[in-house]
């Protein structure tokens, strides 16, 4: 998995979003963060809508559970 992609997962937790806002907020390059968001999509875990990106119930779990664990390994 790449870095970025908990980056963008809790970005998204925060509400919808477009590209750019994830984009600043996440610190990613833009040809990075397009090619995580298509995969997230691809996976079901994002769904985009008018131009902004948010996590689908699959991707809301796999946010809440990726940052449990990362909890747990820096603890």
């Amino acid at each position: 998995m790449h870095p970025g992609t908990l980056k963008i997962l809790k970005v998204l937790r925060e509400s919808p979003t477009n590209f750019n806002d994830i984009m600043f907020k996440s610190k990613i390059s833009p040809s990075v963060l397009d090619r995580l968001l298509k995969q997230l999509t691809n996976h079901n875990f994002v769904s985009k809508q008018n131009g902004k990106y948010s996590l689908t119930e699959k991707g809301a779990k796999l946010a809440l559970l990726l940052e449990k664990i990362f909890e747990l390994i820096q603890h």
